[in-house]
């Protein structure tokens, strides 16, 4: 999994959304959420964005909502803004644990001092 993130070039991406979106093993969506963060584009970031505020389960929306916070671009175009937006939304919904709402939280901040 990490291999494809690393190395897999854009033909990994339809394969890792299948398994964010699809395979049984959280640990499976929560890393296919990182190697997804890593490789970035366009379809990524729908995806990611989608199993953020989804929340099909914990670990894949914390790894998602991690590798947004990593993707947040610098310019303010329409995956930035998307991307801001679900940040707000998980730092403001009561049912995000702890942990998640800090990487939101993280992400809004980061992104401001750019």
């Amino acid at each position: 999994m990490d291999a494809l993130g690393e190395a897999g070039g854009s033909e990994a991406v339809p394969a890792l959304i299948k398994i964010l979106h699809k395979d049984a093993s959280a640990r499976l969506r929560g890393r296919a959420a990182v190697a997804l963060g890593r490789l970035g584009g366009a379809d990524a970031v729908t995806a990611l964005i989608q199993a953020a505020s989804e929340g099909q389960d914990e670990w894949a929306r914390r790894y998602a909502v991690n590798s947004l916070r990593n993707l947040l671009p610098t310019g303010n175009d329409e995956s930035t803004t998307a991307i801001r937006q679900l940040l707000e939304e998980v730092l403001l919904a009561e049912e995000t644990p702890p942990i998640t709402r800090e990487i939101a939280s993280q992400g809004l901040e980061a992104y401001q001092t750019r």
